[in-house]
């Protein structure tokens, strides 16, 4: 017990370092771009540019620390990492693309990305791969995995990976909040300080509606919060052996604010009182919750954090950690929407 709350401090203490930093910095100009590659010389002269951003990099900040939770309680349940690999591959598989699809269908934008949309399809297939996983680990006569346990874990590790990934909205400047002068009188009060205001041009709330230098409803701060209060929760859960409370408390969690939160967000989310995101979130709680009424009742094992942390430390995770990290860095880290021109020439003063 004494290990558990270690580590659920440490962790909670690491992630209110990382979100008071972030609400801090993240909305000013200089932190949406974090290095420029020259790619071509054109005609005049200057090289073509492209644009790597801090969204990238906090996505696979995001990402490449929700799997490393979700191994670490996966292996302090005893749960095989070849096993863990092969379910995360498995989603991600259908959850990746989902990423772009849903968003052009939903808002109809080429260069827009919609994690709603890949969590809802994430949501939808996790039960069916961890089921093929465990039928296939039956069939080569290898101890068996327990279904809710690997829902659990990628649960309390989705709700971790989507609080750290609001850092990249902060960033990019979407997934912004209405403006706070616009609101109710009676909400007006509690956002007089506490708000974002963003600085730049470049960041989305400026070319989308013009709102940059307004305070707005810090929303997605608000959802970093609330996720890895949630998060936090769930691993205490999870460490503790309660498997299915942890999967529907998080779940429940991620799902229910973000049809909450659309009703105070300003960006575009689709035609319609109710926005298909808001669907999609409501329909993954039901869904959730009969996936948890199907699967076997929480098995009862002994959960050792000693031991999920230790796998950590395999050759094998750690490759693939950092294979995730690049993958979702030069994935979702190259601007298609600002472009660059870059010029070199020399410092005579310094020959």
């Amino acid at each position: 017990m004494e290990n558990n709350l270690l580590f659920i401090i440490g962790l909670g203490i690491s992630l209110f370092l990382l979100a008071t930093w972030g609400f801090r910095f993240l909305p000013r100009e200089k932190w949406q771009v974090l290095g420029t590659v020259p790619l071509y010389k054109k005609t005049d002269g200057k090289w073509q540019g492209l644009n790597l951003t801090y969204y990238g990099l906090f996505n696979g900040v995001a990402i490449a620390a929700a799997v490393a939770i979700m191994m670490i309680l996966l292996g302090s349940a005893s749960i095989p990492m070849t096993g863990a690999i092969l379910f995360i591959c498995g989603t991600g598989l259908f959850a990746a693309p989902a990423t772009k699809i849903v968003a052009r269908i939903v808002e109809k934008k080429p260069c827009t990305l919609s994690v709603a949309g890949a969590s809802f399809v994430g949501i939808v297939v996790a039960p069916l791969i961890a089921f093929g996983v465990q039928q296939l680990y039956v069939a080569l006569q290898m101890p068996r995995i327990e279904i809710i346990v690997l829902m659990a874990a990628v649960s309390c590790a989705y709700t971790f990976g989507e609080g750290i990934g609001r850092l990249s909205c902060i960033s990019f400047g979407c997934c912004y909040g209405k403006q706070v002068s616009e609101l109710p009188g009676y909400l007006q009060a509690p956002f007089r300080h506490l708000n974002f205001v963003f600085k730049g041009k470049t960041k989305k709330i400026a070319y989308a509606h013009h709102m940059d230098e307004k305070a707005v409803v810090p929303i997605q701060g608000i959802t970093s919060v609330i996720y890895f209060i949630s998060g936090l929760l769930g691993v205490y859960l999870f460490l503790t052996g309660h498997f299915t409370l942890c999967f529907l408390t998080t779940l429940a969690t991620t799902q229910i604010w973000r049809v909450v939160s659309e009703t105070v967000r300003a960006d575009f989310r689709g035609n319609g009182k109710l926005s298909i995101y808001q669907i999609m979130a409501f329909v993954s709680v039901v869904y959730s919750v009969i996936v948890s009424l199907l699967l076997y009742p929480d098995p009862g094992m002994p959960v050792n954090i000693a031991n999920g942390i230790n796998t950590l430390w395999n050759p094998l995770v750690i490759l693939f950690l950092q294979a995730l990290w690049f993958a979702a860095f030069f994935g979702t880290g190259r601007s298609k929407i600002i472009d660059a021109e870059l010029s070199f020439e020399i410092k005579t003063e310094n020959i």
